[in-house]
């Protein structure tokens, strides 16, 4: 299994989530980079994720969170030692639940599992790509979540639609109102930053703050960018 672990580590990075408000690194999010084709099966490129997590030196993160990528099927197949070693290793993990289509009886299950692990095992839920595909709105009330991440590309299209910028608005004050702190994904400039900041999002990743992180953090943490 060494072998997969090593081979992941140069097929991922850790990107900054950071506070709007200051700056400040909120946590990192483990993204996928190039890998090469078929080098895992679903379920051991999963295990191998997980893996990855329980090690990640801790001068790459500190006291932050780190969230990993999680589809239905994902979440359904990983097992609860897997899960509860995973969180044990890294305190304060996030599980993102991504955008697959599933029907709804998937959908309750999943939310469910991941509401269990929260009270066992601690962890935290985010909902991701909420504002593309289908079925964000039902992840969403399928759960309580500690997080909603808003997909990029709704911000983008908000650069020059009003209607996308409503969109934005709306989905901003449904998750205040239920208490649930907001990233917005794919800041690249700074139309896209102040988009986030009017309507009311708490932090963001994107090339554009990314570049406002301290470099002598990253480079005393060595972070891949």
């Amino acid at each position: 299994m060494q072998s997969l672990f090593q081979k992941l580590q140069g097929s991922y990075k850790f990107e900054p989530i950071l506070n709007l408000a200051d700056s400040s690194v909120y946590g990192f999010e483990l993204l996928a980079m190039n890998k090469p084709k078929n080098w895992l099966t679903h379920d051991l490129r999963t295990i191998a994720m997980l893996g990855m997590i329980n090690r990640a030196s801790p001068s790459h993160v500190q006291d932050e969170i780190i969230s990993v990528n999680l589809t239905a099927e994902s979440i359904m197949t990983i097992t609860d030692a897997q899960i509860e070693q995973a969180a044990r290793n890294r305190p304060k993990l996030v599980i993102e639940w991504v955008e697959i289509k599933d029907d709804s009886q998937t959908i309750i299950e999943v939310g469910r599992k991941l509401e269990r692990w929260r009270e066992q095992f601690d962890i935290k839920i985010a909902i991701d790509d909420m504002g593309k595909g289908q079925d964000a709105i039902e992840r969403f009330l399928a759960v309580t979540p500690d997080l909603a991440k808003f997909d990029g590309l709704l911000l983008h299209e908000a650069r020059e639609s009003e209607k996308h910028y409503r969109a934005i608005q709306w989905m901003s004050k449904w998750c205040r109102d239920e208490g649930v702190p907001i990233v917005m994904e794919w800041i690249e400039n700074a139309r896209d930053f102040e988009i986030a900041v009017e309507c009311g999002c708490n932090y963001g990743q994107g090339y554009y703050i990314q570049d406002q992180v301290n470099e002598a953090i990253i480079e005393e943490r060595k972070l891949v960018m």
